[in-house]
């Protein structure tokens, strides 16, 4: 289910479910860790995303965003990705139980029944 063999992925559509609280970097400036679910369900962390820099467009939860994504070479835990482009923000999911069960049942997630939600 994870993504540790796949080295690129150009184009990838994630819906992000997490964002850390900002940590300053003497490299990277001010970032976040994020995570979300890919389009097939698989879980994904994207590390490092900046965070109040200037002009880089912020997404929030919940968001779908689209990105080029590489294997962090540093994280070495298969669901860890570095951002290789900026990010498109697609849209916004309405997060409530039956707005989210709604985008699983029509495959909008495809999520595995064993992780699908319990409601």
């Amino acid at each position: 289910m994870f993504l540790a063999h796949v080295k690129r992925i150009p184009d990838a559509e994630v819906l992000i479910t997490v964002k850390t609280y900002p940590q300053p970097y003497t490299t990277h400036g001010e970032n976040v860790c994020t995570a979300g679910v890919m389009k097939d369900g698989r879980w994904i962390r994207i590390h490092p995303v900046p965070f109040r820099m200037e002009g880089y467009n912020q997404f929030e939860k919940y968001h779908w965003i689209r990105l080029d994504l590489k294997k962090s070479k540093s994280d070495k835990r298969p669901e860890s990705y570095v951002p290789e482009s900026d990010h498109e923000i697609l849209e916004k999911v309405d997060y409530n139980d039956s707005s989210l069960l709604n985008y699983i049942d029509n495959g909008d997630i495809g999520l595995p029944e064993i992780q699908r939600p319990f409601v």
